[in-house]
This record gives C-alpha cells, sequence and structure tokens, in this order.
C-alpha cells in the first residue's frame, strides 16, 4: 500500500512518502544544503518537503529560482497543486515583468557560478536574512570537485548531500531502460534555417573575436564561458 506525506501544507493524498526524499529534506532543513539527485527521482518534491516544513515554522516567504520562464511556470503550478495555500499565495517573477514592479530555493544549482544571477542574488539573499538557509537542487553539480566547490561558496551551501541509483532506499523507484539513439536527417527547410542561425551566431562570435575575447570552442561555446566573459 503506497503511503503518504501528512503535513498541514501538504494536500492529503498527494505526495507519495519516499525514504530517501525524507532523508534529503530532514538534512536541508538543518542548514544551506546541495541536493544532489538524479533525473526522475522528485528533486522538486524534496524542496517541497523543505518548503511547506519552513512555512509552516515560519510563516514567511520562500523563493525558488529557475533558470527559465517555462520551469517558473511549471514549479509555480505544481507548488500550487500540491500546498494548501492560496492562489494568490503563490506567485511568479520573470521577465515579463516590468523592473519597476518586481519588488530561497534554487533549482539547476550548478548553474551558480561565475556572473550568473543566481550568484548576485545569493549574496544579497545571505546579506540581509536574519535566518537565512538556501536549498539548492542538481543532478549534475559539476565536473570536478573544483566546480562542486564554486557553487557551494557562491551560495553559501554548508554541506552536500547526494543520493545515486545505487543507494538501498533509492533503489526500487529505479526503472531500468533500454536508449536506442536513432538519427534523423533535417529536411531541406530545417537545414536552411539551421543554416540561417549559424551565421547568426558566427557574426557575434566574430565581434567578441574582434573585441580581444577568445572562444575556445567557437560557436559550441556554452552559456556559462559566455556569461564568464563579462
Amino acid at each position: 500500500m503506497v503511503k503518504y506525506i501528512q503535513h498541514p501544507l501538504i494536500k492529503p493524498d498527494s505526495v507519495e512518502q519516499r525514504l530517501y526524499q525524507l532523508d534529503l529534506a530532514g538534512k536541508a532543513l538543518s542548514s544551506s544544503t546541495l541536493v544532489v539527485l538524479p533525473t526522475g527521482l522528485g528533486k522538486t518534491i524534496v524542496a517541497l518537503l523543505v518548503m511547506a516544513s519552513k512555512l509552516e515554522a515560519t510563516g514567511k516567504k520562500v523563493v525558488m529560482l529557475s533558470p527559465t520562464k517555462p520551469l517558473v511556470e511549471q514549479h509555480a503550478a505544481f507548488f500550487s497543486q500540491m500546498l494548501n495555500l492560496e492562489p494568490e499565495e503563490v506567485m511568479t517573477f520573470t521577465g515579463n515583468l516590468p523592473p519597476a514592479k518586481r519588488e530561497k530555493t534554487f533549482d539547476e544549482a550548478h548553474r551558480a557560478v561565475g556572473n550568473y544571477s543566481y550568484t548576485y542574488i545569493a549574496e544579497e539573499y545571505f546579506n540581509q536574512a536574519k535566518e537565512p538557509l538556501c536549498l539548492a537542487i542538481t543532478a549534475s553539480p559539476g565536473s570536478s570537485d573544483e566546480k562542486i566547490a564554486e557553487v557551494c561558496e557562491s551560495l553559501h551551501i554548508e554541506k552536500v548531500a547526494v543520493k545515486t541509483e545505487d543507494d538501498p532506499d533509492v533503489a526500487p523507484y529505479i526503472h531500468h531502460k533500454q536508449v536506442e539513439w536513432v538519427h534523423l536527417k533535417l529536411p531541406d527547410e530545417m537545414q536552411r534555417l539551421k543554416g540561417l542561425l549559424d551565421k547568426v551566431l558566427e557574426d557575434r562570435i566574430q565581434k567578441l573575436d574582434e573585441l580581444g575575447y577568445r572562444l575556445p570552442y567557437g560557436k559550441k561555446t556554452s552559456k556559462k564561458e559566455l556569461l564568464g566573459l563579462q
């Protein structure tokens, strides 16, 4: 029989009780934490558990940051559906809202490096909050210990909590799958559009090159590397 989370702020029979998620949420409530959990295992549920606990304990606000507008809207819809809150208590702020009208949980935490906006917001938050708590969640914290350390420093993270598919409390929820790669040839119209986009990108890269900025991977340079040039 499926057991569900029982919490005053979480709607009944809506969130399955999973030990590994409760374990991660418990750790995240004790101090600012980077949670690393593979894709598909419910990172957002961990955030939900932490949010509900903090809202019940303090009656204050929780801010969740996501890197794209669709993710912001997706999270807002999810929390509205799962939390016992009035509709007006869940608000979204995106680039569509004029700056003049804009008055901590971080999704995709591995982006919190260099000049990325997460870094600035985290700094301001920890400077102003009386009892700051940051939960950062990601499936891929970085390719090296140095990168992980950089993320933790940027977000004032005190500890890292990791769960993998091999952990005993996670294994029952893993569905093994076979992956088959199918390579498709783009239609002529798509190839034409791709060529136009490549040309626009090459023009931008050339301008950066003329200004003295060297992009090691040309048009394959990542957004993070471009931000690092700022």
